[in-house]
């Protein structure tokens, strides 16, 4: 393995963490949604990616047979590691999105970084001598982009279950949408209403009851 390599992936990482700061921000004005302060414990899921960029790394270099590790590192170094860092901005920015809507944003971002990534690495080795392992062919960066579809499809697998939907403490579920979206405050249902509809429908049932000599309705357990 080449320095160039180890500088590069070094690199990779603190671009990670960059973009995760971007997403935060990114994703509450792409949903058109209020942005979240940034808090300390926001700052915690920088250590999570630098923990598992080198995990990944190492379990890469591990491989003797070098395009299998080149396949390793993209998968989960690449494609899992960025779709990891969406799902940490997400959490931590709480937009209210339901996990169709993570998914695919997610995907579409982790995939635009992965083709600027073998833009790049194609730039280093032809305008700046840099040399990378495991560029041994023309076919590395359709394998390399394949290997970041994987890595996605992994990872969407992994974590999109565990993505929930945060609310504004501000407002009642009832105020969003099945979408998720919070729906405008004249148009929310009004509660005062809906009990007298609830009332009312009660007292029409009882009379029908009494008019047809009925037995009264047993009481609801509530």
């Amino acid at each position: 393995m080449y320095t160039a390599d180890l500088m590069y992936l070094v690199f990779i990482t603190l671009a990670m963490c960059v973009i995760y700061f971007i997403l935060l921000a990114l994703f509450p004005f792409f949903f058109t949604q209020k942005a979240t302060p940034l808090q300390k414990k926001s700052l915690l899921p920088v250590a999570y990616i630098i923990a598992f960029s080198v995990l990944a790394y190492a379990a890469s270099f591990s491989i003797a047979d070098l395009e299998l590790g080149n396949r390793v590192l993209h998968a989960f170094g690449g494609g899992f590691l960025g779709f990891l860092v969406c799902f940490l901005a997400a959490r931590n920015s709480k937009i209210h999105i339901n996990r169709f809507q993570f998914f695919m944003f997610s995907a579409l971002v982790v995939l635009s970084l992965g083709i600027a990534n073998e833009l790049l690495e194609f730039l280093l080795q032809e305008y700046s001598g840099f040399l990378f392992a495991a560029s041994t062919s023309i076919y590395d960066t359709w394998l390399d982009l394949a290997s970041n579809v994987a890595g996605v499809i992994i990872a969407g697998v992994c974590l999109v279950p565990f993505h929930t939907r945060h609310y504004d403490v501000r407002y009642s579920r009832e105020s969003y949408s099945e979408r998720g979206e919070l729906i405008p405050e004249r148009q929310r249902p009004d509660k005062s209403e809906e009990e007298s509809k609830g009332r009312d429908t009660d007292h029409r049932r009882e009379k029908i009851r009494a008019q047809w000599n009925l037995a009264p309705e047993p009481e609801r357990i509530t």
